[in-house]
């Protein structure tokens, strides 16, 4: 049945979606990286020993060890006087070089203290020592893209960490047998056939996310090379499996297992996602790097079914401090004024092209450009006497945004999607946007996550469609088919003097003129309030991202998280409460020194003195109140349906509900 399922049609996504989308900075790390190999590193082959090389003379060790340092003496005295000299140089360091020597020195873990047991232990530091006693081994962004035999050298390596690299194929046999643990994040995996011929027996946790994983990668063999039983831990994420119902046969027999990633993967935005894992692994303690609770593990009815589907949503949680629109005057009755929100994420969109003559393009520009060109001249007149300029943005005396130009160009096609239009009020809240793949595709969902969501709220000033007019009277019915009769005779009477083509002409006019069209609204005034960015990342199959924005000038473009934002608003709380208690003790102190002083000196009248401090709290009320201003917030949700949670699907957001006065409650005497 499952099979069944998953084999239906799946489009797939036009380059023209691709080309539109913008992509997180995280994920243009990653798309960058591979323009570069193509260019520069195509065709250098560079094999671990001489990475470890490298790496080695960059380190703290490159200064010890008698491979590199042939003609230098070593002992125990000349040692020891090169690690004080080297801790005296470290003092001084700065932040950027202090990151320097991180980088450099993150070969083994806690570098000066295994350099430390080192000098004590032995007179004579050299390459074998180092192969006998390293347990851990670090390799980052080291072009290597060849795994020799000379990582066999290590001899107890525990732990071996080769991420950022261009590794394609990685040999089992090659290594250490005592190898528990094995990192490989981003590298240029495509086939497990390579790694999984004679692997190390103890291997506790093996990590390929990040790689060119595919459900053709011969993802079985981990179970059937019969070498891996003791695995643990097993890290997929990132890669390109789709199917999830084939990869969870492949793996089945790994029941020793105890944590298991696969979140950015396509196959993990279904909704099914949770209860077709636990169904395969019911002993699994970690899904995605989250603890499964007792809840988690009940698993929902008709899951299979819903090991295909997936529903994308967006969600305005709130938006407050908006100010207030300006009243209409009583000639426009039939106007309305509604805020509602716009997001766009091209990959779900059916229409790609934004339609737009040439002529209402250069229009525009000129009009904008004539716009600018008046506000500056405005600008530099609103001068004060003492030669500061008004701010343009500023709360005090600064225009409300619903006076900014009208930007509705009725040419251009808008792809954006729509939440629901409300009337404006102090709260809003959004009903959810519930969107689907056009193409039935997974990739749509996952490549979501890695881009950048551009949202905007907008102001509209629009007219609602005209209702049909009701029946007349008898009299009206009479004179409408005397005058269809007319009608008639006459077309009748044309037709005998037309050709075949103006018959034709005149027939699909008359087609048309049957048609009946939709009365549609007419957009008067169309303004965005505001504009910012959302960069999401891959969610988990528990949690949904939370993104937290505001329009004060600290914030920028770019919302934050909504969970780094409140960490971040506490740590400064209690830095400012520090302060504040500091300041507190400083001032008792000196009120104590200047009580003897002020004893000695003539008091003042208590009346001036009670109206200085009558005059003093009335400015401090007022400054209050100037400081304190509200800025527009918005709250904003991103998250993958789930099968549990209850979700609905808001309408075209055309029709609005007044917002009901509350009745004022008689209280009888």
């Amino acid at each position: 049945m499952i099979s069944e399922i998953e084999n239906e049609e799946i489009r797939a996504i036009p380059q023209e979606k691709y080309d539109l989308v913008v992509w997180t900075p995280h994920e243009k790390l990653f798309r960058n990286r591979v323009t570069l190999r193509n260019k520069v590193l195509s065709e250098i082959a560079v094999p671990f020993t001489i990475a470890l090389q490298v790496k080695l003379r960059r380190s703290v060790f490159g200064t010890y060890l008698n491979d590199f340092n042939e003609n230098q003496c070593q002992n125990e005295f000349l040692n020891t006087n090169k690690l004080s000299i080297m801790d005296c140089v470290m003092r001084d360091f700065n932040s950027r070089q202090l990151n320097l020597f991180d980088y450099n020195n993150n070969l083994f873990d806690h570098v000066i203290k295994y350099l430390n047991n080192t000098v004590t232990e032995t007179k004579q530091i050299d390459c074998d020592f180092l192969y006998e006693h390293a347990t851990h081994l670090r390799m980052d962004d080291y072009h290597i893209n060849m795994v020799d035999d000379g990582i066999r050298n290590f001899r107890n390596l525990q732990i071996l960490i080769i991420c950022g690299n261009w590794i394609e194929n990685i040999d089992g046999s090659v290594l250490p047998r005592r190898l528990k643990f094995l990192e490989l994040y981003v590298n240029e995996i495509k086939s497990l056939d390579d790694l999984t011929h004679k692997p190390p027996k103890h291997l506790l946790h093996l990590g390929l996310a990040r790689n060119k994983l595919t459900n053709d990668s011969h993802l079985h063999l981990l179970a059937a090379c019969g070498r891996l039983n003791n695995l643990k831990s097993l890290d997929l994420s990132d890669c390109d499996i789709y199917r999830l119902a084939d990869v969870l046969e492949e793996i089945k027999s790994l029941q020793n297992l105890e944590g298991l990633l696969l979140q950015g993967n396509p196959c993990s935005m279904v909704m099914g996602y949770k209860d077709m894992v636990l169904n395969s692994f019911p002993y699994l303690i970690f899904l995605d790097g989250i603890e499964l609770s007792a809840s988690d593990r009940a698993l929902t009815e008709n899951f299979v079914e819903k090991a295909h589907f997936s529903e994308f949503f967006v969600n305005c949680l709130k938006l407050t401090g908006l100010p207030k629109p300006p009243k209409l005057p009583k000639t426009d009755k039939k106007v309305k004024q509604t805020i509602h929100i716009e997001f766009k994420m091209p990959l779900f969109q059916l229409n790609i092209k934004e339609e737009i003559d040439k002529e209402s393009d250069e229009n525009l520009i000129r009009n904008k450009s004539k716009e600018a060109k008046n506000k500056k001249k405005e600008h530099k007149g609103k001068k004060s006497k003492s030669g500061k300029s008004t701010k343009k943005g500023s709360k005090k005396g600064g225009k409300s945004p619903y006076e900014r130009p009208n930007e509705y160009n009725p040419k251009k096609i808008n792809n954006a999607f729509q939440s629901q239009r409300k009337v404006w009020g102090n709260n809003l809240k959004f009903s959810p946007l519930v969107l689907q793949s056009p193409e039935n595709n997974l990739l749509t969902y996952r490549d979501t996550f890695r881009s950048c969501v551009n949202v905007s709220v907008i102001y509209l000033q629009y007219k609602p469609p005209e209702k049909k007019k009701k029946k007349g009277s008898k009299k009206d019915k009479k004179s409408k088919t005397s005058s269809k009769k007319s009608e008639k005779s006459s077309k009748s009477k044309n037709k005998k003097g037309k050709t075949k083509s103006e018959k034709s002409i005149s027939t699909k006019e008359e087609s048309k003129e049957k048609i009946k069209e939709e009365p549609k609204e007419t957009i008067l005034k169309r303004v965005t309030l505001a504009n910012f960015d959302c960069n999401l990342f891959t969610t988990n199959w528990k949690n949904n991202i939370h993104f937290y924005w505001s329009e004060d000038p600290s914030f920028g473009r770019n919302a934050v998280e909504l969970n780094s934002y409140l960490e971040a608003e506490e740590e400064k709380r209690l830095k400012e409460q520090k302060e504040e208690d500091a300041k507190q003790k400083n001032k008792k102190s000196d009120k104590k020194k200047g009580a003897d002083k002020k004893s000695k000196k003539s008091t003042k009248s208590s009346k001036s003195q009670k109206s200085k401090k009558s005059k003093k709290s009335k400015k401090s009320k007022s400054s209050k109140k100037s400081k304190v201003e509200k800025f527009l917030t918005c709250e904003i949700s991103f998250g993958l349906a789930r099968l549990g949670q209850t979700l609905k699907e808001t309408k075209s957001g055309t029709d609005v509900k007044k917002v009901k006065k509350p009745k004022k409650i008689k209280i009888k005497k």
